[in-house]
């Protein structure tokens, strides 16, 4: 973990300009964690002014927020506290099963957080986007209106404060939904340039076009070198670094030679549709934890999910339930006859959207929507059934199923294939396009890259000669 997220950790009140300039101060005294301030006072440290004027932070604002933090850092971690009060639980065995298969995977992830938490554009970009979370920009006038509200708003805050929250916020705003991509493809090229480059820490950035050129040899996809290079790109324009190496002709042929070496291979459709859905609800029976995994895999197929981030954060809600302060992303809820699950968002949606499904008991019992996901929903007290599952341990355990029951290529299998394997079924049955687009929230035939054509194809020619 690094300093900044240890600050923001037992501190996280504290304005983001505030954290950057405390950070800062630490950093000039060679403090890298917070167990080195244990022993340390606030008289210890250069004068508080040093940092003043930098970044619009008062020294009196600084002096009591070092104070703070090394108050707080004297204090016994809470994670000792709670080890010796009493023993973890002990993992569900899919879990333990999914964290021996990823162990390698966390070590070079955490081996890369490590060598890119010793450079400094790292830090600045991990603070950019905390300022961007924090600043939101809301117009609620015309511009002449609100210059003169800006204005007058201004003579009560720090000029520099507000002109580094508008801009990183400005910036960074038309892709709140990318930011992670962003910080993780950057930690990949600040890896790269210190590991295999040599480069210190401080000239990571900007890059040189040999440089990423050399780090072209690491991609297989020339789509996913394209991404990192645009996201290596925003960094630079947020840290007000020259441009010129990611526009150079080096890298636009290095794109282009990732491309021709043409070593990877999309992965084939898979889809998982009703029938095969029903075989593995009933196989799963007798597995622990099954009857969970059942209607968590029921439920993404039900309302074409992305398990992930919509299914597994799911609320129930049930009549006499108390208010809630504040509405869950993903709430299902039941009615007579019919069971309905409201999406605050999604992820080409900022609107809420409600589903609602009906019985189909006459097609297939085992995945009626009322009398299974509703029954056993009805029959839970919990109101998030699912929120003991990560989505690694959701994959490995539907993998492990598959390969139980036999499944050809059941390696290649998704969580995404129930939402993909449901838009196939419609499509077989003969569902209306509009219908097909209102099931899974499409808003163009994008979809029909969802879709195998081939067995659509099949089909109809089957149907055509009445077979």
């Amino acid at each position: 973990m690094t300093l900044f997220h240890e600050v923001r950790g037992v501190l996280p009140e504290l304005s983001p300009m505030v954290t950057f300039a405390l950070i800062e101060l630490l950093r000039r005294q060679d403090i890298t964690h917070l167990r080195d301030l244990q022993l340390a006072r606030v008289d210890w440290f250069e004068p508080v002014s040093a940092a003043e004027g930098e970044r619009g932070v008062s020294p009196d604002a600084l002096r009591v927020a070092l104070s703070e933090l090394i108050n707080e850092a004297k204090k016994p971690s809470a994670v000792v506290r709670g080890a010796k009060d009493e023993p973890p639980p002990a993992p569900d065995v899919h879990q333990r099963e999914c964290r021996s298969r990823s162990r390698p995977a966390r070590r070079r992830a955490a081996k890369c957080d490590e060598l890119s938490a010793a450079c400094g554009a790292v830090r600045d970009l991990e603070l950019a986007v905390s300022i961007a979370r924090q600043c939101t920009i809301e117009p609620r006038a015309g511009p002449r209106r609100e210059v003169e509200a800006l204005r007058q708003g201004l003579a009560q805050r720090s000029f520099s404060e507000w002109s580094n929250s508008a801009r990183v916020a400005a910036i960074l705003g038309s892709c709140p939904k990318t930011w992670p991509s962003v910080v993780s493809a950057f930690r990949c090229w600040a890896t790269f340039a210190m590991t295999v480059l040599g480069c210190d820490a401080g000239e990571v950035i900007p890059p040189s076009p040999e440089g990423l050129a050399l780090w072209s040899t690491c991609f297989r996809c020339k789509g996913t070198f394209d991404n990192y290079i645009s996201h290596v790109r925003l960094v630079c324009i947020l840290l007000r670094v020259p441009l010129d190496a990611l526009s150079d002709p080096a890298v636009e042929r290095a794109a282009r030679a990732v491309q021709a070496r043409n070593t990877w291979q999309a992965r084939p459709k898979m889809f998982i549709r009703e029938a095969l859905l029903a075989r593995l609800l009933k196989h799963l029976e007798r597995h622990q934890s099954g009857r969970e995994l059942q209607m968590l895999f029921l439920t993404a197929y039900i309302f074409l999910l992305r398990l992930p981030s919509e299914a597994l954060p799911m609320h129930v809600a049930r009549d006499g339930d108390p208010p809630r302060a504040v509405e869950p992303k993903s709430c299902l809820r039941l009615h007579d006859g019919s069971i309905s699950l409201t999406l605050l968002w999604r992820k080409n949606r900022a609107t809420p959207l409600t589903m609602t499904r009906t019985c189909w008991c006459a097609r297939c019992p085992s995945t009626c929507p009322v009398h299974a996901l509703g029954k056993f929903c009805a029959d839970s007290a919990a109101q998030q059934p699912f929120a003991g599952f990560r989505p690694d341990a959701v994959l490995s355990a539907l993998r492990a199923a598959l390969q139980e029951l036999g499944v050809p290529r059941h390696d290649a299998y998704r969580t995404h294939d129930f939402r993909r394997g449901h838009a196939q079924d419609m499509a077989v049955r003969g569902s209306r396009l509009a219908d097909i687009l209102r099931a899974g929230d499409w808003r163009s035939a994008a979809f029909l890259s969802y879709l195998d054509r081939d067995a659509l194809e099949d089909s109809a020619v089957r149907e055509a000669h009445g077979g």
